[in-house]
């Protein structure tokens, strides 16, 4: 009983506070049905959007309204009838709702499935992120196995660029798949022989929004990432002495890296003014991590064979990025 009266009080106490700020919506309230039972997890949603919250453990809860959006909230709970209310200066806070059961609701079996009007939504929003992010490795412990040219050029390789695409749950967690590379990077020696080396990078990631307002973002991550470097040698004629071949013979190697990635991610919103625009809002930012290795030695490839090492890749665990994200 202490618990709800303090959340309530809480809600207030921050809706208050919030009012001194003319540029941000918030609504607060409880949610309980005919007898005064607290509704647990009933989704809390701006109408015709995904800006969206859920009550808590005693019905308490609050949410923030976008002001390019429909001044209106939508309460849903399975099993009850949903409510559209309202959002205006003649609103009273804290709203206390009463949602009425549905008595012709029909709760799935295991075989069942859920009606399409009622099924629940486990994935709130979708985003496509953009991303360059730098970090510095050095493979000087090859050099005298492929040589000093070969070493520099690996080692001028300072960045990535790619993209991102990721979900994210109503509860403010995310997920997604990620992707990087770094565009051939060749030199030629002794005008016979080019040198080429490139870089892609797969990830998977798991994160939580910790800010999410309506105009700030920032949410931590971990992630597991593969990194593939390809160092290719070949001569640049077509026709060549077979001598001259097997002194300078083509190389393919192929370094696999393997590495976690703790860090976090800070943003800033934009919200379209063109609503004809296919995105809720876009965000510019920066992130920031440090990278483990999983293994200490890469396992390195050829087309054919795998090549057992005990040379290690220097990497510098400390990673910086930007990134440019479109939310829908």
């Amino acid at each position: 009983m202490f618990y709800k009266i303090y959340t309530l009080l809480f809600s207030i106490l921050f809706l208050s506070t919030a009012s001194l700020f003319a540029q941000i919506n918030f609504v607060a309230g409880q949610i309980t049905d005919r007898t005064d039972t607290p509704m647990i997890n009933a989704n809390i949603c701006q109408n015709n959007s995904m800006n969206c919250a859920y009550s808590d453990n005693v019905g308490a809860f609050h949410l923030i309204l976008d002001d390019t959006l429909a001044q209106e909230i939508i309460v849903e709970k399975e099993g009850y009838f949903a409510q559209v209310i309202p959002v205006n200066e003649a609103t009273v806070l804290p709203l206390m709702i009463q949602l009425e059961q549905d008595s012709t609701f029909e709760y799935p079996t295991l075989k069942g499935r859920y009606p399409s009007d009622r099924r629940p939504r486990r994935i709130r929003q979708g985003t496509w992120n953009l991303f360059m992010e730098g970090f510095r490795h050095d493979f000087s412990a090859f050099e005298d196995l492929v040589g000093s040219d070969n070493v520099a050029l690996m080692n001028e390789t300072v960045g990535v660029l790619g993209m991102e695409v990721q979900f994210i749950g109503q509860k403010r967690h995310f997920w997604g798949l990620n992707y990087g590379i770094i565009p051939n990077t060749d030199t030629v020696r002794n005008e016979l022989y080019k040198l080429e080396f490139n870089i892609t990078q797969w990830g998977l990631h798991y994160g939580y929004q910790l800010i999410d307002s309506k105009r700030f973002l920032f949410a931590p991550r971990a992630h597991l990432k593969w990194m593939r470097y390809r160092l290719l040698n070949f001569d640049l004629e077509y026709e060549i002495p077979f001598e001259r071949y097997i002194i300078e013979r083509d190389l393919d190697l192929r370094f696999n890296q393997f590495m976690g990635y703790i860090g976090g991610d800070f943003a800033v919103k934009f919200y379209p003014k063109n609503r004809q625009i296919q995105t809720h809002y876009w965000t510019l930012g920066v992130h920031a991590g440090y990278f483990v290795k999983l293994h200490n030695s890469p396992m390195v490839y050829t087309r054919r064979s795998y090549l057992t090492t005990d040379r290690r890749i220097d990497i510098d665990p400390f990673n910086i990025g930007i990134r440019f994200g479109f939310y829908y």
